[in-house]
């Protein structure tokens, strides 16, 4: 099956944890920013969203033996 405008790519293990670092960067510095804003509870689920994402991320994709 073709889907018009996918990247594929393949990532090796160093790839994936600078990406998780990445997330995990990006949810810090937001989760800082809607405190400070006290933001409502759209923000924040989308917030829990990525965290979900870098959860699954570090328990699926990243072999925790490595």
């Amino acid at each position: 099956m073709s889907y018009p405008g996918l990247i594929t790519g393949h990532f090796n293990h160093s790839h994936w944890l600078k990406i998780a670092v990445a997330l995990e960067y990006y949810i810090e510095t937001h989760e800082a920013m809607l405190v400070k804003e006290n933001a409502g509870n759209r923000e924040w689920q989308e917030l829990s969203d990525m965290r979900a994402i870098l959860n699954d991320l570090l328990l699926f994709v990243i072999p925790p033996n490595k």
